[in-house]
This record gives C-alpha cells, sequence and structure tokens, in this order.
C-alpha cells in the first residue's frame, strides 16, 4: 500500500475533518464525528448529521503535528509526526487478546535460532553477502553461540535488491568465524538486554522511550533528530537482536511507535515500519503475530553522488527457530586452507 493510495480510502477534506474532531475540545463532538467520518470513508451513510466542512490544510507525512489512524479493507496505516505521540501501531491489532504469541518452549538440548541473511553495505563498488547463525538457549549461564560466514557471493553497488539481482558467486571458500560465550546474566543495558535488565523495565512505552531518550542524552545534548535516529536505531536492534522474549517484543514494538516520523502499515500477518533520515529510509518488517523479525532494509531516498533514490544500502532476511544446539567450538575463527 503506497502513501498516495492513502487518498483512494480518504479525501483530503475527510482526513480534515477527522484531524479537527480528534483536537476537539468536546468528548462527544469527538466521538461523533470521527464515527461519522469513518462510516463515510467506508461507504456508509452516516446517522449523525456531519459537521460543516472546515478549510483544508496541507499534508505532509512527518512534518505534520498529529496522529493518523486510517481503516480500510483489513489495512492499518498510522503515522508518527512530529511533536504528538503516535497511536497504537498495527503490531497491537491482534484481536481480543492484544498480545503476541509466546514462544515455544525449548527441551534439554536445544536452543533458539536466529538466522540472518545479510547484503552488507557496499564496498568497492560490491556488497557481500553475510550468513549469521545465532545460538541462543533457555537458561542464563549456559553457552550461546555466533557463527558468521561470509560465503564470498557478491552483488554490484548501485544496482538492484537481492530480490531481483543475479548474485556473483564466490571465487572461493567461504571465512567462518564463531564466538562464544556464556550467556550474560548481568545487569545489561539497551544494547545488552539480559534477563536482569529486562525485568527492570515497565510495560509502558512512554516510561521506556523517555529512559531510552535519558541513555542517549547522558553525554553532551544532542540534537533532536539524533534522538530519533539513536531511538530508532537503538529499538530496531533489539528487535532484531533474537534475544527478547515474545511480551519484550511486544513492547519495544510498541515503544517505536513513538519515535517521531516513522509510518506503519499492516498486512499479511507483517508489520511495517518505515522511518526516514536525511538520503536514508529504513524498512523494518514484523510478524505481527509474534513480534520476530522477518525484515530489514536501508535504500537511499533521494537521487545524490550518481545513486538513484531506492538504491539498496543494505538487506537482511530473518528467520527464527528452534533448533538443536550445536557443539561449541574449540577454536573462533576458522579460515579456508
Amino acid at each position: 500500500m503506497s502513501d498516495a493510495s492513502l487518498h483512494q480510502v480518504w479525501s483530503e477534506t475527510e482526513l480534515d475533518d477527522a484531524l479537527d474532531a480528534l483536537h476537539a475540545d468536546a468528548p462527544s463532538a469527538d466521538l461523533s464525528a470521527v464515527r461519522a467520518t469513518l462510516l463515510r470513508a467506508a461507504g456508509a451513510a452516516p446517522a449523525e448529521q456531519l459537521p460543516a466542512a472546515k478549510p483544508r490544510r496541507k499534508w505532509a507525512w512527518v512534518a505534520a503535528a498529529a496522529a493518523v489512524m486510517v481503516l480500510a479493507g483489513g489495512i492499518v496505516t498510522v503515522s508518527n509526526l512530529a511533536g504528538e505521540p503516535a497511536t497504537e501501531p498495527s503490531l497491537l491489532q491482534l484481536g481480543s487478546t492484544g498480545v503476541v504469541k509466546p514462544d515455544a518452549p525449548l527441551k534439554p538440548g536445544q536452543a533458539r535460532l536466529l538466522y540472518e541473511q545479510r547484503w552488507g553495505s557496499p564496498v568497492y563498488g560490491q556488497r557481500y553477502e553475510t550468513i549469521i547463525e545465532l545460538w541462543l538457549p533457555a537458561v542464563p549461564g549456559q553457552e550461546w553461540l555466533r557463527r558468521e560466514t561470509s560465503t564470498g557471493r557478491t552483488l554490484p553497488f548501485p544496482g538492484p535488491d537481492s530480490s531481483t539481482a543475479d548474485p556473483k558467486p564466490a571465487d572461493g571458500p567461504p571465512e567462518v568465524t564463531e564466538k562464544h560465550s556464556r550467556l550474560d546474566g548481568g545487569p545489561g543495558d539497551f544494547t545488552n538486554p539480559t534477563p536482569a535488565f529486562l525485568a527492570t523495565l515497565r510495560q509502558d512505552p512512554a516510561w521506556v522511550y523517555e529512559r531510552l531518550r535519558a541513555e542517549f542524552g547522558k553525554g553532551k545534548p544532542p540534537v533532536e533528530t539524533d534522538i530519533d535516529v539513536f531511538s530508532f536505531r537503538t529499538i530496531a536492534d533489539l528487535l532484531t537482536s533474537g534475544r527478547l522474549p515474545a511480551d519484550y517484543r511486544l513492547l519495544f514494538a510498541r515503544t517505536l511507535s513513538l519515535v517521531p516520523g516513522f509510518m506503519t502499515r499492516n498486512d499479511n500477518d507483517q508489520t511495517t515500519y518505515i522511518f526516514e533520515r536525511r538520503n536514508e529510509r529504513t524498512k523494518l518488517v514484523l510478524q505481527t503475530s509474534t513480534g520476530l523479525p522477518v525484515s530489514q532494509s536501508i535504500v537511499t531516498v533521494y537521487n545524490a553522488d550518481g545513486y538513484p533514490a531506492g538504491t539498496p544500502l543494505r538487506e537482511s532476511y530473518y528467520k527464527t527457530m528452534v533448533s538443536e544446539r550445536p557443539p561449541i567450538p574449540s577454536t573462533t575463527t576458522t579460515k579456508p586452507s
């Protein structure tokens, strides 16, 4: 669903009516006006008399100071615009439970495996493929294992994304690097979400968001847009880390909705978050029913430095599964002989 297609659901005047209703002083006027506007957008004849048309205002998805939710055809689109908290994102539209599915329990000898196929940032005009496998035990104190495989396959840069491109085969065997350690049960922080750290967090997105902003502002006071970038990237890293239990994935997905300037849409059990800053558009896709990561990509927004708008800078595709724990290696790096 593109931004342009929103006008097929609501006209600009109807969007203005909804905004004015949302910000009206009288609660009763709010409810009837919003209800009437939604009914009109859905093609039904409203029972109440609609208020007189207000002067039309210009729309800007990132500049307007309001949050708008559009409900049509089972698709929910939320835009969090500067100055206002967002309406709950579509990841929360989960029926009567309002929670994501709990993680399957692990049996003895099993681990939770996060598999990532990554096409990294360009180097010397090429984007290289890396496979990252992270095995996480259920109990703190047991060992985790991270295996990173540089396959040697490449894509040209600039060029199409990996879904339509034909990667160049590797010139030689892959290089594998393995790291392992006992799962940290220490105090932790936003970059190291240990069980002890997660236990200190309230199940309150606004509280978590303010704590995250305060953490970033401990040093020299940053520019406000820098806080937005830091907040989005930190939460995105947490949601793609493989280390968050189901209830905390939901908490951080809700917290992500408070970052000014994001947009999100929901379709086919996938929630897509889109965040733009300067010449980068980041798209993070989560599975709605579980909160697990599906993909993440960064592309250029406009033509610059010889690269056309939409040039992929990085792509990652994720799978999460239960797996037997592999043997812990005796060496940390294995290179082809």
